[in-house]
């Protein structure tokens, strides 16, 4: 096959990751990267808490290799590879990290972690990160992610959070280390060749689906390593024969993924969760809690509910109450979220405990849940999300949420975001203090004036 003429799609996006300067951010996109660096930070320490990343830790150990970068939330070190897959997971497994809706992504849960494990492994060996390269690298690295994610035309097939999650990672790195173009180009290229992530454990709710998301983070790194060794990838990784769109995603828009380059900063469309579900369920608990509060509803007072919601809200989070519903499935599960919103009145780290799973009343309410399709035609649409509510005396209750809470058309206020990362660290990190979480808190909020990144990445 002839070479094409003409730079690759991946060199195009080699060469503006490597040109780009921590200057060349508006400031606008500078605070909300340092805003969702604190929410990833404080999702990944609340993932610490839980069986399946305390048992990812001692694996990890138990494969070796130097004490190079911290497991957040736990007084260890591991190597980067492992620091950034124990951490990623840790991100990911209670469903609280930011989302980017327009691309279907979580678009720091790979970046970040990857990004803070080298250049913390680096500063070992006497390489010093400024904040404001860490904001830069950590930015081009969501642009690339979530540039891929809205150029796709079709709809959801692959898991998008760890397809394009490892090629924002790349991204990021090779900006850290000072990589040129076409080392960068040859890092995504090898990259593709790790690339991995499917929705099988999506539909099952397995927990697999928190360690696919730790499987780029590693990927990442290796595939950064290689290419400084001397390695080389394939040119035509996106737009090729055999390339991400046509193989992983079913099509996608090449000109619009190159045309919409930081116009905005992707980073500027980042949500905030609000509850530690999937997204796609936002909708409907906000709908329900919006109901639940405005008319003073009591949950033994309902009869019925039904959600409409867009097609792909329908195949992601319709499941069913079922006997023996782990954890991961019951965080996508919007009967389940909606019976939490009805009971208590809140939806937060709290709702999927041992407790609400042996209780068979709040099953009962989750099966009042119906799921319908509406007439949504955008295959990656989350909203809008209409809940109706029938009380036993008949009265019906109805509301329609357009915006996702959380969103940049409805963001959490500044004291929101600080307590939602205090819950997090609360609930998942050893020996914290007071001190240590206000301590992060301060350094992320003046990221950009650190002349070196060690004292933050230090305290995780």
């Amino acid at each position: 096959m002839a070479e094409p003429s003409g730079p690759s799609v991946s060199e195009i996006l080699a060469e503006r990751v490597s040109r780009c300067r921590p200057g060349d951010l508006p400031s606008r996109a500078v605070d909300a990267t340092k805003t969702f660096i604190l929410d990833t930070i404080g999702v990944g320490l609340a993932g610490a808490g839980t069986p399946e990343s305390r048992s990812l830790v001692e694996t990890a150990r138990g494969w070796g290799g130097p004490a190079d970068a911290s497991v957040w939330g736990r007084n260890l070190s591991l190597p980067a590879w492992g620091a950034a897959m124990v951490n990623s997971h840790q991100a990911h497994c209670l469903e609280f990290d930011c989302v980017h809706e327009p691309a279907v992504i979580h678009p720091m849960t790979v970046v970040l972690p990857a990004a803070v494990a080298d250049v913390q492994a680096r500063s070992r060996h006497g390489e010093s990160t400024s904040g404001e390269e860490l904001i830069t690298g950590v930015a081009l690295g969501v642009e690339v992610a979530a540039g891929l994610g809205t150029a796709t035309t079709t709809a959801l097939r692959f898991f998008r959070p760890c397809t394009n999650g490892l090629w924002g990672a790349v991204a990021a790195l090779a900006r850290l280390r000072g990589m040129s173009p076409a080392m960068t180009a040859h890092a995504l290229g090898i990259a593709y060749g790790q690339l991995s992530g499917t929705m099988q454990p999506h539909s099952e709710g397995s927990a697999l689906l928190a360690l696919q998301m730790a499987f780029s983070a590693r990927s990442a790194l290796t595939s950064v390593d290689l290419t400084e060794a001397g390695h080389a990838g394939p040119r035509q990784v996106i737009e090729g024969e055999f390339g991400f769109y046509g193989l992983i995603e079913a099509a996608g828009d090449t000109d619009r993924l190159l045309d919409e380059w930081t116009r905005p900063w992707r980073v500027t469309q980042i949500s905030h969760k609000p509850f530690p579900s999937g997204r796609a369920t936002h909708s409907a608990i906000d709908g329900t809690l919006r109901l639940r509060r405005h008319h003073d509803l009591r949950a033994d007072e309902v009869e019925s509910v039904v959600v409409h919601v867009p097609p792909m809200i329908k195949h992601l989070c319709s499941r069913p109450m079922v006997a023996d519903a782990t954890p991961n499935y019951l965080r996508l599960c919007i009967p389940y979220q909606i019976a939490g919103a009805l009971v208590d009145g809140f939806v937060d780290l709290t709702t999927v405990r041992q407790e609400r799973l042996a209780d068979p009343t709040f099953g009962d309410h989750a099966a009042k849940v119906k799921i319908a399709v509406n007439d949504t035609t955008d295959p990656n649409a989350f909203s809008p999300q209409t809940v109706t509510i029938t009380l036993k005396d008949g009265t019906t209750r109805s509301l329609t949420v357009t915006e996702l809470p959380g969103s940049p058309e409805t963001p959490l206020s500044p004291a929101e975001r600080v307590s939602k990362f205090e819950s997090c660290v609360g609930y998942g990190a050893e020996g914290w203090d007071s001190d240590r979480t206000e301590r992060v808190i301060e350094l992320v909020e003046r990221l950009e004036d650190l002349e070196d990144v060690t004292e933050l990445t230090d305290l995780l």
